[in-house]
């Protein structure tokens, strides 16, 4: 049974890389395929499978170089300065061709599913539950068209709700039934009411603790190659299809409040991630 090896890809105008991991080859006999997008290397006892975003060709200006443990495939663009997306979402590249070829605006997130046999359903029980089933989807949808007249959604995408009624530390006490417009002038209000200097007057107090986030920088141990553990996470990523509730601006900024946060959790902390960086 091949194994599956680690390896790692980017690129320049003209052509895509892959370095491979083959720490237990015997011998430098390998097979090599490129056929429009997808993309396999053999080298016993490994066997990796790629598809790419974009089309590469083999045409005799490939090139495989051994630097053991590992090996580094140089592939041609078909179109020279084209740009591969997703070189480095191992998950994708190690996907099938249907996955790269899915609607980019799914309609919903897909989270399993089961297929029934041909003919499995037979057509007096499809009679005898349509209208039960009908009664139900009525049912459900009121009952969703009143929840969203109730409660408000927040999060990336819009996709929670419920989550701070028991949390009793945000400015804005009832955040889950505050229309989205209001949420801002509240939360900017309430601020005021509480504002005290005092509490920032502690910074001049002690200095050491902000002026040592200022000048924190990314060490080379956040800048190192992957751990095992990490790319093996990397690779069990699970391809979902995400129904997109927010465009342009308001996805930008989500996608932005996740960085910063992020970003100002790694100053805050030197780069030592606490328990409570998670929230």
């Amino acid at each position: 049974m091949a194994v599956s090896p680690q390896f790692e890809s980017w690129q320049d105008r003209r052509f895509v890389f892959v370095k491979v991991d083959v720490p237990d080859a015997k011998d430098e006999q390998y097979e090599l395929e490129a056929d429009g997008r997808e993309f396999r290397f053999a080298l016993h006892p490994y066997e990796l499978q790629i598809v790419f975003a974009h089309e590469v060709v083999a045409d005799g200006r490939e090139d495989v170089s051994f630097e053991p443990p590992s090996v580094t495939v140089r592939l041609l663009k078909r179109q020279e300065g084209g740009f591969f997306e997703d070189l480095k979402v191992l998950a994708l590249l190690s996907g099938s061709s249907a996955a790269r070829n899915r609607p980019q605006n799914a309609l919903v997130e897909v989270l399993s599913s089961t297929y029934a046999a041909s003919g499995e359903i037979a057509d007096d029980e499809k009679g005898d539950n349509s209208s039960s089933f009908s009664e139900e989807v009525d049912a459900l949808t009121t009952t969703v068209e009143a929840t969203k007249l109730t409660r408000s959604s927040y999060g990336f995408n819009d996709c929670y709700s419920g989550y701070f009624e028991d949390h009793c530390t945000l400015e804005i006490s009832v955040p889950d039934t505050l229309p989205e417009g209001e949420r801002r002038p509240k939360r900017i209000m309430r601020e005021d009411e509480k504002f005290d200097p005092e509490h920032y007057a502690a910074d001049f107090a002690e200095p050491e603790i902000w002026e040592i986030a200022l000048v924190y920088r990314l060490n080379d141990g956040l800048l190192s190659e992957l751990t095992e553990p990490e790319y093996e996470a990397l690779e069990r990523l699970p391809d979902r299809k995400l129904d997109l509730k927010i465009r342009g601006l308001n996805l930008l900024s989500n996608l932005s409040d996740i960085v910063f946060a992020y970003l100002y959790e790694l100053r805050a902390t030197s780069g030592e991630m606490t328990v409570e960086s998670a929230w």
